[in-house]
């Protein structure tokens, strides 16, 4: 009686299927382990075919009771290859990432560091709107005396070839002129495939006049100060502080602590992972809004404060002082609530806190 060997033909058809998935990913700039991940079962569903088609030879060649003998080496090898190559595939991938450099910079693998500091002094006519974007840094923007927008970037690149670090410098600030002033940090398109350089930029800009404001930075601390116009502040990791302006706040963080002062606008700030502190030294003409989801929220207001106050925490409790002690808070089975007047309705003041503790307080 005959013998089948199952396996061998479902590792030729894996090892192809691989293969082609493998190369359809670095084309197409997908993720190549994550999809041989995803994909997985597609082993069983062959080798499950493979069974059925030689069962259906063997009855068809007139065997009754036809033997399989699973080819125990073929399928170990192919899910020994499989795993290796999305293994290799994820390694590759991370040593492509902005994440790697930051690793193989605390394992000491970067022997130089270079520091080139390029300035541009831009007129301010014409300008309505700055916008930021950098990818890892700290970004200062405060105002200034004069007709010119002063821009000063710091670039620090690790690195192990410092002539390369030097050129690469060259290409990583790019600024475009007109009604909007745009400034931007090019690392995601200029380091795309390369983990030699461990990049950051430091910008320093000051300006003459009142703008609109659109700050973004994905690694690094945010500061903005003595401004004059609406402010659209965004930030991935790091602590944001947003003191003294005329116009709107709009300030969004999502992991590190946010710090606000003196904002003469309508303020909004929602944070996902970190503590919200705000406060004024006059009273507050505009809707205030705080969100912290995971994270402490202080909010400090002159004794004389009026409006309408609501409050409410998941977890965590609401702590009154000064002029607050006079609203009233309830407690739920699911945290604590606040909703009260003090003498008008407006400004509209609210304050939410998921996983954290609200201090509500006078001065």
């Amino acid at each position: 009686m005959r013998k089948w060997r199952v396996g061998t033909v479902s590792m030729g058809i894996l090892l192809i299927a691989t293969g082609l998935l493998l190369l359809i990913s670095e084309l197409k700039g997908l993720d190549g382990a994550k999809m041989i991940l995803r994909w997985w079962p597609v082993i069983l569903i062959i080798l499950g075919i493979e069974i059925l088609v030689y069962l259906k030879v063997a009855k068809f060649s007139g065997e009754e009771q036809p033997k399989l003998k699973f080819d125990g080496l073929s399928i170990f090898l192919t899910i020994f290859i499989i795993l290796v190559s999305s293994g290799v595939y994820a390694v590759s991938s991370f040593l492509n990432s902005g994440f790697s450099s930051g690793v193989l910079n605390e394992f000491g693998l970067f022997e130089n560091e270079t520091v080139v500091n390029q300035k541009y002094d831009i007129s301010a006519t014409g300008v309505d709107k700055l916008k930021i974007s950098n990818s890892q840094g700290k970004i200062l923007v405060e105002s200034t005396d004069g007709d010119k927008i002063l821009i000063d970037a710091v670039i620090t690149i690790r690195n192990n070839d410092e002539k390369d670090a030097e050129k690469l410098a060259q290409s990583l600030v790019e600024i475009s002129e007109g009604e909007t002033l745009a400034v931007n940090t090019r690392g995601a398109a200029v380091l795309k495939g390369n983990n030699h350089y461990q990049v950051s930029v430091d910008y320093a800009v000051k300006v003459p006049k009142e703008l609109t404001y659109e700050i973004n930075n994905s690694f690094g601390e945010i500061t903005v100060r003595d401004l004059n116009g609406n402010v659209n502040v965004r930030g991935e990791f790091g602590k944001i502080e947003v003191a003294r302006l005329t116009g709107d706040a709009v300030i969004r963080n999502s992991f590190g602590e946010t710090v606000a002062s003196d904002i003469a606008g309508r303020v909004e700030i929602i944070n996902q992972s970190g503590e919200i502190s705000y406060s004024s030294s006059q009273e507050a003409q505009q809707d205030i809004i705080l969100r912290a989801e995971m994270g402490t929220i202080n909010l400090k207001l002159p004794d004389s404060q009026q409006g309408t106050f609501k409050a409410d925490t998941e977890l965590g409790d609401i702590s009154l002082e000064g002029f607050a002690s006079s609203l009233a808070v309830d407690t739920g089975n699911t945290g604590q609530q606040l909703e009260g007047t003090i003498s008008k309705d407006s400004p509209v003041i609210t304050l939410h806190a998921n996983q954290g503790s609200i201090h509500l307080q006078g001065s």
